[in-house]
């Protein structure tokens, strides 16, 4: 088996296209996905959660994230979890469907 090096999640997520409107990228895509990424690994993934654990890690996060208007809002996160044509993520994408869609 050959040897890899790890790579920092940080430079994965930068790799991702961000499907937004430009008008709508008041928060990078980068930002929301780590944040997102940080609070499932903790054991949370709804949308409040996922922002009082960035104001509670504000402080850390801000230490790698650009955070250029602070932590995003769970409003803001909200359409994160859906496909580009507004729809939910698909499931070949880890995505059920159904805790992302219930009122987060």
């Amino acid at each position: 088996m050959a040897d890899t090096a790890p790579v920092p999640l940080v430079s994965l997520v930068a790799e991702v296209e961000d499907p937004r409107r430009p008008q709508a990228r008041l928060h990078t895509l980068e930002d929301m996905l780590l944040i997102a990424t940080l609070a499932v690994i903790c054991g949370t993934g709804r949308g409040t959660e996922v922002e009082l654990l960035g104001y509670q890690k504000q402080v850390w996060l801000a230490t790698f994230l650009a955070l250029p208007h602070g932590i995003p809002s769970h409003d803001t996160t909200r359409g994160g979890h859906r496909a580009p044509g507004g729809g939910p993520l698909p499931r070949e994408h880890g995505h059920s469907g159904s805790a992302c869609d219930a009122g987060a």
